[in-house]
């Protein structure tokens, strides 16, 4: 396999079903080899509709981590992205790693260390792999942490 594995956060909360799947549509046309983690049901931090989670792993030839950032929200805004006072998301995708890189301490993106719905996933797809700041295993970070009762996660069936 060439290119550079990526890892993305996807999460929707207004018609989720549908912008995932139209998501992971769109993004198999800019990248290879793409694996999904299970989705999960989980609530809003900011009050609204619950959200659906997953992780995608993915490799690609683009070599400019800000050019895919941008590829990235090219795709939210073709699954008409929305935040509103409401509290509703269309679609919001994450770049969580790119590669073994560490850009300015913004990979790992902190939403892995800081959410379950996050990082749950991500161990479905990477468990066995070195964190690039901690330097343990994705999955003994998740066995360590004490998540929050109310961010407890129900997986179900998008695909």
């Amino acid at each position: 396999m060439t290119g550079t594995e990526i890892f993305i956060a996807f999460g929707s909360n207004e018609e989720p079903h549908r912008h995932l799947k139209e998501g992971i549509k769109q993004l198999r046309d800019i990248v290879t080899d793409v694996k999904l983690s299970s989705c999960y049901r989980s609530r809003s931090c900011n009050g609204g509709a619950d959200y659906l989670n997953m992780v995608v792993s993915a490799r690609t030839q683009e070599r400019s981590y800000s050019t895919l950032v941008i590829q990235l929200k090219e795709i939210e805004k073709k699954c008409g992205r929305i935040k509103n006072s409401e509290h509703r998301c269309a679609l919001d995708l994450d770049l969580l790693l790119f590669g073994e890189l560490i850009i300015d301490n913004v990979l790992p993106h902190d939403d892995l260390y800081r959410y379950p719905h996050v990082l749950v996933p991500f161990c479905e797809l990477a468990g066995e792999r070195e964190d690039l700041l901690y330097h343990v295993k994705y999955r003994e970070l998740m066995d360590r942490r004490d998540f929050v009762e109310s961010e407890s996660l129900t997986e179900i069936d998008i695909i």
